[in-house]
């Protein structure tokens, strides 16, 4: 009996097929079977997906548990520690405002109304404090007396009267604030020879 190519390639295919087929059926049914009290049971195929899913979970909650152990962390991406500029502008101010610089020292800071902030500005409750804790940054002295408080439409404008380190010369804070005491802007101003009685 003489047997073809075409026969040849006919029975080499099916056996093949039959060989995957039986493979995949065994490693199916070992994957499928749960073992319990009464024996070794077959389950569904989702028990299959959830086991899967739940080992990927379990490994998650290891990694971030051992993440959250490391105490030498290091600064991240930006390669240094932010200076006091930045975590006045980025920190206090929350990244909201536009600060105006002149001669190293914040002479101006005025809130930008953008789709990030969300239209709110920062609290400053206590400005006083705010500018105590600040003075560095201004390049002011200790803060002596509140001059002012107006009411310039919906806006308070408190001014406020500032040493400096020359002896002739005092400076003016202007906060602006909204109704609920949010900080608007601040405007800074070197007079000379101010009296006040």
């Amino acid at each position: 009996m003489k047997t073809n190519g075409r026969q040849i390639r006919i029975a080499a295919t099916t056996g093949l097929l039959a060989m995957s087929l039986g493979i995949f059926m065994g490693i199916n049914h070992q994957l499928g079977l749960a073992t319990t009290e009464l024996g070794t049971m077959r389950g569904p195929a989702s028990q299959i997906m959830e086991a899967v899913k739940s080992a990927k979970l379990l490994a998650e909650r290891k990694l971030v548990h051992r993440l959250s152990k490391v105490s030498l962390r290091k600064t991240a991406s930006i390669g240094r520690d932010a200076n006091e500029l930045e975590n006045f502008r980025f920190g206090i101010l929350e990244g909201k405002y536009q600060v105006a610089i002149k001669d190293n020292q914040i002479s101006y800071i005025s809130f930008i109304d953008n789709p990030n902030t969300e239209g709110r500005p920062t609290f400053v409750r206590d400005r006083s404090e705010f500018l105590s804790q600040n003075k560095k940054l201004l390049g002011l002295g200790e803060v002596k007396e509140r001059i002012s408080v107006d009411l310039v439409g919906s806006r308070v404008v408190e001014t406020y009267r500032v040493a400096t380190d020359k002896q002739d010369k005092d400076v003016i804070i202007k906060f602006t604030l909204d109704d609920m005491d949010r900080l608007i802007s601040l405007e800074k101003q070197v007079v000379s020879g101010l009296k006040y009685f």
